[in-house]
């Protein structure tokens, strides 16, 4: 009888290890989501304090909606080929030289919420006049670059807006692409 269980328990131990190396990316919870591919958002950047000829550090939070085309892999290891498909961008992003000039070092972070999951990552822009340069890199790996520029049918009023009250928000357009993927 002894031996009789001790079998049975190393018959189940030897399964129980076997359907751990088998287990699907779905149960290990801890994938990131990653994509390839490219997207374009359309948006409001909004300011914490108004952006003025003067440089002062100040907080800029983007939210966007738009579409992406590529290759998307969700945390449970599922893949889905996008083509346009909706996707919102969420970032925030503190610079310490803000100016309508231009803010040679904001940094923050930010997600791509996807119906599948949200890929976070981080960002670092480098603006000059109404056209900024952003470079992201995922939390969990991968990078993508990108162009930001504000997309009003009134620059003249925006340059007044800055050289008097300042600009607290901003429509803002975001190209965005893969090098070649990122995961967050």
């Amino acid at each position: 009888m002894r031996r009789f269980i001790a079998v049975v328990i190393t018959a189940v131990a030897t399964l129980s290890a076997e359907a751990a190396c088998f287990a699907t990316p779905s149960t290990a919870g801890s994938q990131a989501v990653t994509f390839s591919g490219q997207c374009q958002f359309t948006g409001t950047s909004s300011f914490g304090s108004p952006v003025t000829l003067v440089p002062s550090t100040v907080r800029n939070n983007v939210a966007a909606s738009g579409t992406c085309s590529g290759t998307l892999i969700a945390r449970n290891g599922s893949a889905a080929q996008l083509s346009n498909t909706a996707v919102q961008y969420r970032a925030s992003e503190l610079g310490t030289a803000e100016s309508c000039a231009g803010d040679p070092d904001a940094v923050g972070s930010g997600a791509l919420v996807f119906d599948q999951g949200t890929l976070r990552f981080n960002v670092t822009e480098n603006r000059v006049g109404g056209q900024a340069a952003l470079v992201y890199t995922g939390r969990k790996g991968g990078s993508a670059t990108g162009v930001a520029y504000v997309s009003s049918s009134d620059p003249a009023g925006l340059l007044e807006q800055c050289a008097t009250t300042g600009i607290t928000s901003a429509p803002v357009q975001i190209v965005f692409q893969t090098t070649p993927s990122i995961s967050g």
